[in-house]
């Protein structure tokens, strides 16, 4: 999947690479703890593609 779908989705197209760390952590915020370093940015990627599938998956079956 190109990462401009689930950027798209969350409003992150032409933001910076840190974005999505800072987005992830706005829906869970109990993982922040997880996602507090910078260099975190890859399992915040990986949070908001499987939120992503979770989300446009359901839309699609139905």
């Amino acid at each position: 999947m190109r990462p401009s779908k689930w950027k798209k989705h969350f409003e992150l197209i032409n933001s910076s690479k840190d974005s999505s760390r800072t987005k992830a952590i706005e829906m869970y915020p109990k993982l922040s703890n997880q996602l507090a370093k910078k260099k975190d940015v890859n399992k915040s990627d990986a949070i908001l593609i499987a939120r992503f599938f979770s989300e446009t998956r359901s839309v699609e079956e139905n």
